[in-house]
């Protein structure tokens, strides 16, 4: 009976023996190809980043390249046209149709009521009745 035990457990441990010999050669096998995994990720990162960048670049320029065409086309437009930011009305923009009706050259970057001093409490009466009350713009009456 105690041969038959120790048969048994002689087989058990070659088993076992076989299947650590298994388990090591696969986790060679698999430390070899992990680092591949890992630098075939970062270099298909890589390769998103870059093609990401060039459209981001591309787009900037299409972006600015629509804008000068914007800008032209607004400088040479037969109409009126001028451009205020803030609550002190800066002036930041003026094609050349306004500025010829206006008389002025050096208005850009000025306060509306300073380049126009005969025009500018007028307006900003109006504007702000405008922005408290009505529903049109009285720009067109008074720039």
């Amino acid at each position: 009976m105690m041969d038959l035990v120790k048969s048994k457990i002689d087989i058990m441990a070659a088993a076992e023996s076989q299947l650590l010999e298994t388990r090591t050669n696969n986790y060679v096998r698999l430390s070899y190809i992990t680092p591949l995994v890992i630098i075939m990720l970062f270099l298909g990162a890589l390769l998103i980043l870059y093609v990401s960048y060039i459209r981001l670049n591309n787009s900037i320029y299409h972006a600015q390249e629509l804008q000068k065409e914007l800008k032209t086309l607004v400088m040479e437009a037969p109409a009126v046209i001028c451009l205020l930011e803030g609550p002190d009305h800066i002036i930041k923009f003026a094609n050349d149709m306004y500025i010829k009706t206006r008389g002025k050259k050096d208005i850009l970057g000025q306060p509306f009521r300073e380049a126009f001093p005969e025009r500018g409490e007028k307006f900003l009466r109006s504007w702000t009745r405008f922005t408290k009350q009505e529903n049109r713009s009285p720009l067109t009456k008074y720039l």
